[in-house]
């Protein structure tokens, strides 16, 4: 007696989804993963950009004292010495350097990231000032008061000046919270080069450019999250085109998907090697040898990551939806020369792993020297 099937049958994700809806979607996120249309939709840090970044941080800051420099009674307090310090911790909590000037003489600075120079700054007018530590846009304004001779000077970082980079002491620009911007600098004469520098002005005034470098290797980006934003569309193509597979391989056959899957990952791979198409990721420091190198096919840190991330994806399709489906084993007249052959691959493969992880360890420039951390 047959079974008579039931109107309330269970959706099963993603079987009961046509699989053309994957190969659509597939389709949509490897455009998506060009690195020409993906650099329009998250577009990386530009002169232009960042200087209307700076300008508008500036701006807000100023006006962020202006609200409250209207605390004229405080103010007077304090050059009269009447205002203690929990009293004014406003001043404090500020996000830029703050002096309060009498009689050119400092009364109170909120923080000691920078010196007040010996510079007769104009008043109401903003400037430029660097020191060995970091840039600044400073104003000094006068504050209302019934003595000509009190002023507030801001000191506004634009960024740091290290002579050197890590993850405790970072030049990017303070007013940029996109992506990198190791390979825009600052200059006070103008650029030669007009499409790959910006002016930075503020009430009309010049105060200095930005001009993008233009070196052999470019510019690299440290920062995690640009990198995963800009491989997001290629992480779903891939997962997009493993649904599909999965769908579909009791339809079209077990080996003709999995060689499908292969010619896929070859294809794909292959022309990121020859033409870095979709999206080589030349700009982030895990795809840099400089990191890490050791052959043309593991030319980088993130290349052995994705190739690592690529064999482990045809295993894991292969031992769910492949294996024991092609062919019977218990029946195979050449199972011990295919076993053999397997048992050669497993022993190459487990040599070429730790190969490669004495070659990470040792060859690699990562720093795994972990007394940085104790105290």
């Amino acid at each position: 007696m047959s079974r008579k099937k039931s109107n309330s049958t269970p959706f099963r994700f993603p079987f009961d989804i046509d699989s053309r809806v994957f190969l659509t979607l597939a389709a949509i996120f490897f455009i998506l993963s060009i690195k020409s249309v993906n650099r329009i939709l998250l577009p990386n840090t530009t002169p232009q950009s960042l200087a209307s970044a700076i300008v508008d941080d500036y701006q807000k800051k100023v006006k962020q004292f202006n609200n409250l420099s209207t605390r004229t009674q405080d103010f007077q307090n304090f050059f009269n010495g009447k205002l203690k310090n929990e009293e004014a911790k406003d001043l404090f909590k500020l996000p830029f350097t703050l002096f309060l000037i009498e009689n050119d003489k400092q009364v109170f600075w909120n923080n000691t990231v920078v010196d007040l120079p010996q510079n007769n700054f104009t008043p109401i007018e903003p400037h430029f000032y660097q020191s060995n530590q970091a840039s600044y846009l400073v104003l000094k304004q006068p504050l209302k008061s019934n003595h000509s001779k009190r002023f507030a000077v801001l000191f506004i970082k634009i960024k740091n000046n290290y002579p050197f980079k890590s993850d405790f002491f970072n030049n990017s620009f303070q007013a940029n919270d996109k992506t990198h911007d190791d390979d825009i600098s600052i200059q006070l004469t103008k650029p030669s080069n007009a499409e790959l520098s910006e002016a930075v002005s503020i009430n009309g005034k010049t105060l200095f450019y930005l001009e993008k470098g233009e070196s052999f290797l470019g510019s690299l980006n440290d920062d995690g999250w640009h990198l995963f934003l800009h491989a997001l569309a290629f992480i779903f193509f891939g997962v997009s085109i493993h649904t599909y597979f999965k769908v579909t391989v009791k339809r079209k056959g077990e080996l003709l998907t999995f060689s499908l899957l292969l010619l896929t990952i070859l294809l794909v791979r292959g022309m990121n090697y020859l033409f870095a198409f979709p999206d080589n990721f030349a700009d982030e420091r895990l795809f840099s040898p400089e990191l890490f190198a050791s052959s043309s096919i593991n030319r980088s840190l993130g290349d052995v990551f994705i190739n690592v991330a690529l064999l482990f994806w045809v295993l894991v399709f292969f031992l769910i939806n492949i294996q024991g489906r092609i062919l019977s084993f218990k029946n195979f007249k050449w199972k011990w020369p295919y076993l053999l052959i397997w048992n050669a691959i497993l022993v190459a493969s487990t040599v070429l792993s730790s190969d490669l992880i004495f070659e990470i360890v040792n060859d690699s420039t990562i720093n795994y020297d972990t007394s940085i951390f104790q105290e």
